[in-house]
């Protein structure tokens, strides 16, 4: 099994698609592996100033490296005359 941090996924996450992934990972994956679940980061760049936000999921494994994972939830689909990406209905 995965080692998994948190150790439990919190109470208050609302995505069913975080907890279905989180449930997969932590059976799934081997012991060699470390999933990350809600990891805060933050850029700064000349332009933009500083940002916070948020992974869903970092995986890291000592020999294949580190995935990091935005999940969603839902439909997505792709209008690419009008270059829009909607997510359930939703423009993201």
């Amino acid at each position: 099994m995965a080692r998994m941090y948190p150790s439990t996924i919190a109470p208050d996450v609302q995505s069913e698609a975080e907890k279905h992934l989180y449930a997969l990972f932590e059976s799934g994956l081997s012991d060699d592996y470390h999933v990350f679940h809600s990891v805060a980061w933050q850029s700064r760049s000349e332009m933009h100033g500083s940002r916070d936000g948020e992974a869903d999921f970092v995986i890291v494994h000592p020999r294949q490296g580190i995935l990091v994972l935005e999940v969603k939830g839902g439909m997505i689909d792709y209008d690419g005359e009008h270059g829009v990406w909607m997510q359930s209905g939703h423009v993201m």
